[in-house]
């Protein structure tokens, strides 16, 4: 194993390994069982990571989960959590080996080999209606996260996205 994260409801643990597979442990009986193995991207090598993510669309009721990893061919893949589907992914997001992703939000970072970090935004379809407005604030449902499409703000997918630090009291 290379990386491990937990996740979001603190009872499974995500297990990055060198035979190109990410492994789900449910780790509270003992023994511990793997319940899911996503395969897609390549990890025999390095020491690449993930974490998981939700995508918020219209129309549905909670997040869509999904794991995300970097890949040594650069490349970072979303599966969905359920399914094991590949539901998206971002080719060549770095030239070379992809270390890390993390997703905060509809938010996703990555950095790579080449000394690039690299910030993706989820976007929804260009033909999904807006949600209605609720107490006058913008309601966020769950949709797919096949659905949705990780882009770098302003660019194509995989381009080189602005990084700006952000100031000490803007860091939650």
């Amino acid at each position: 194993m290379t990386n491990v994260c937990f996740s979001p409801n603190g009872r499974y643990v995500l297990a990055f390994n060198l035979d190109s597979c990410v492994r789900l442990w449910d780790y509270i009986p003992h023994p511990s069982t793997v319940k899911k193995t996503y395969q897609g991207h390549r990890n025999a090598a390095f020491s690449v990571g993930g974490c998981f993510g939700t995508s918020s669309r219209p129309g549905g009721a909670g997040g869509a989960g999904f794991v995300a990893a970097a890949s040594e061919d650069g490349d970072v893949v979303l599966w969905d959590v359920g399914s094991k589907e590949v539901v998206q992914r971002v080719r060549a997001a770095h030239d070379g080996v992809c270390f890390w992703v993390d997703v905060r939000g509809p938010t996703m970072v990555s950095c790579g080999r080449d000394g690039r970090i690299v910030v993706f935004r989820d976007e929804p379809p260009a033909d999904a209606a807006p949600p209605p407005p609720a107490n006058g604030l913008p309601a966020r449902a769950a949709g797919s996260a096949a659905a949705s499409t990780y882009h770098t703000p302003d660019e194509g997918p995989g381009e080189e996205a602005a990084v700006v630090p952000l100031e000490d009291s803007e860091v939650p």
